[in-house]
């Protein structure tokens, strides 16, 4: 009998870091005014809030890729976006509303994408 994997089960990643566990989910985009919210599931919300509520630091990275940017925000700030716009809302999260609310993710401290420095993390 053979299997495979239909759909992704869980985030991109998980882990502790100086003790504080984390996880999240990477996400891209194409477009260049907002991130549609139909490219985060369910499921991937519903993993990152419950860590959050065991206590670990969930969030989102989002790459705008004709930027060349990515921002990180947290699993409350995508929590507002998406139950509002299952309450009829708007369906996507504006480019202005991330450059003012979240941290842009830099390459810093020889690391790519040094997320931990934007969760104050060493």
């Amino acid at each position: 009998m053979w299997g495979y994997k239909k759909s992704k089960g869980f985030v991109d990643f998980f882990g502790v870091c100086h003790g504080r566990s984390l996880a999240f989910e990477a996400k891209n985009t194409t477009n260049r005014t907002s991130f549609p919210l139909r490219n985060i599931k369910p499921h991937q919300i519903e993993i990152l809030r419950k860590w959050k509520d065991q206590g670990a630091i969930s969030f989102f990275l989002i790459n705008f890729e004709k930027r060349y940017e990515v921002y990180l925000i947290s699993i409350e700030q995508v929590l507002k976006w998406w139950n509002d716009s299952l309450k009829g809302g708007r369906k996507s999260i504006p480019y202005e509303w991330f450059k003012m609310n979240c941290p842009l993710v830099r390459r810093e401290r020889g690391v790519f994408l040094d997320y931990l420095k934007c969760l104050n993390l060493p």
